[in-house]
């Protein structure tokens, strides 16, 4: 949460009710050919058999529309990593060309010619009004401002060489963190900040400037919330002209949807994906093009950073139902294994590590099968005839997850243990799992004494303009855990299975649509 003290909040309010917004049309021939052949292909396809070929096609070409939308750098520069988008549209190129008319594949064709030719257009207009704002070489603070912390490294490096270091490039966090600015210019359409009110409701510079492309049709979200003066003169800031061409779209159209069922399908499946053992997850999309799926089971925590707080306070577990996009969570470098679990084993040592462990995977290995063998709703009914109070959907998907212990109540313990045939263990099983559950507890004790250690005195610069930052955990020879920035939430929850909770992937361009 931001703390601000009363003059910094009185700052905000007096540049804001001072704002003076204006919109900046840029040009540029090449892109407006590429965006209109995309329409036109578009309308073409709408009809074609196969929805899944064009579905695919179209999200890789609009998502390289989006990007160049909103990156002020030159277009050949590697940020676009076109090397690699051209050997996907050529492996597309060979599927089009094998089911399509000749008509279609002619529109394809020139929508790839329109976007080769203008990966090689050195100047990018984009770029070079920016530098013309910043040319004159005011005092003020000033910053330009891009929708994700994807855009921020290679912007800035551009921005540095055009204008030189005294511009900021934020995100929409950072901006909400810093003090008011003189210049603030605002790249991407409008709806790239639709869910940061504030960018328009109180704008951060006295002069902000809205930067959109002469074919992009945009508008200021409720203008009648901008805030007003103590004169009661209410301040609004002027809605952009129409667009002039024929090619115009919707600002909201070059905002990215997310393809989740391709994450989902990316991280989920594998050949060792079994019914027996899947978990209800969630997929989020991370900064430095990550993506991860955590579990969805209500009481399921994960740690986060808050980089505006101090001490302590930056370091703690939050539910998982709690995350919000701009959270920064903590994940193990390169989501291999669960650190707490492989803690939690140091702290019982190997004989009696193993030995639980057998336990917890007979008993849950057990249940799996019977509730397999006939449903969950048997299974639950025949749990609260031998006594198990706790027995419900939610309860038994938990009990089966390998993340799950033991129950808080050994009669509903036993309950289980008689279902499946294990009764006459039940006290040697509950005992072992006692000791897991009191290591796992210590565990996390100790990472989170680490995790302080790490980050309570740590610049954390790094991660609020770039939405990641690696910590290294000195004293138990763990490795690092590496924060990410969640910039988007799946509303779907998804059977996965349950050693895919928590392993990152790298996110492609082509989820983006």
């Amino acid at each position: 949460m931001m703390v601000r003290s009363m003059a910094q909040a009185n700052g905000v309010y007096e540049v804001a009710v001072e704002a003076n917004v204006r919109w900046t049309t840029v040009e540029c021939d090449e892109f407006e050919l590429f965006v209109a052949r995309l329409q036109s292909l578009a309308k073409m396809v709408r009809n074609e058999s196969d929805e899944q070929l064009w579905a695919d096609v179209l999200r890789r070409f609009r998502s390289i529309r989006s990007s160049l939308t909103v990156a002020p750098i030159p277009f050949p520069h590697p940020f676009h990593e076109w090397k690699s988008r051209w050997s996907e549209f050529d492996a597309l190129y060979e599927r089009v060309h094998a089911q399509s008319t000749i008509d279609v594949v002619t529109s394809f064709n020139e929508v790839r010619a329109a976007l080769e030719v203008l990966s090689r257009k050195q100047m990018n207009p984009l770029g070079e009004a920016v530098a013309e704002r910043f040319s004159m070489g005011s005092l003020r603070p000033s910053a330009v401002l891009v929708p994700t912390s994807r855009f921020v490294g290679a912007t800035d490096d551009v921005l540095d060489q055009l204008v030189g270091s005294r511009v900021k490039v934020l995100t929409p966090a950072d901006l909400a963190a810093i003090d008011p600015l003189g210049t603030l210019v605002i790249l991407g359409t409008t709806y790239w900040y639709r869910d940061f009110p504030f960018v328009f409701t109180a704008p951060r510079g006295r002069d902000v400037y809205f930067m959109r492309w002469s074919w992009v049709s945009d508008s200021i979200p409720e203008p009648e919330l901008l805030i007003g003066a103590r004169s009661g003169k209410r301040f609004f800031a002027s809605q952009p002209p129409a667009p002039s061409n024929m090619s115009a779209i919707e600002g909201s159209e070059l905002v990215p949807s997310i393809d989740w069922t391709a994450i989902v399908n990316r991280v989920g499946n594998s050949e060792t994906d079994s019914s027996e053992r899947l978990e209800e997850g969630r997929a989020y999309l991370l900064s430095g093009q990550r993506a991860v799926i955590l579990s969805a089971d209500l009481d399921a925590s994960i740690y986060v950073v808050e980089p505006e707080l101090t001490g302590d306070a930056r370091v703690h577990t939050k539910d998982i139902a709690e995350l919000r996009e701009g959270d920064y969570v903590l994940l193990r470098a390169g989501g291999d294994g669960e650190l707490i679990t492989e803690m939690a084993d140091r702290i019982l040592g190997p004989s009696k590590a193993a030995q639980c462990r057998v336990s917890q995977i007979r008993w849950k290995a057990a249940l799996r099968d019977e509730v397999r063998r006939t449903s969950l709703q048997t299974v639950i009914g025949r749990l609260k005839g031998l006594g198990c109070s706790k027995a419900n959907y939610q309860n038994l998907r938990n009990w089966q997850s390998s993340r799950f212990i033991r129950t808080s109540s050994q009669s509903d313990f036993k309950a289980i243990l008689d279902l499946v045939g294990m009764g006459d263990e039940v006290n040697q099983i509950w005992t072992e799992m006692g000791a897991l559950k009191s290591a796992h507890v210590k565990a996390g004790f100790t990472i989170s004494r680490m995790l302080r250690m790490a980050i309570v005195d740590a610049d954390l610069d790094e991660l609020v303009s770039t939405g990641v930052a690696e910590f290294h955990l000195d004293g138990q020879d763990v490795g690092s855990m590496t924060a990410y920035q969640v910039l988007a939430i799946s509303p779907e929850v998804v059977s996965v299975d349950e050693i895919k909770i928590g392993k990152l992937v790298e996110a492609q361009a082509s989820w983006l649509e």
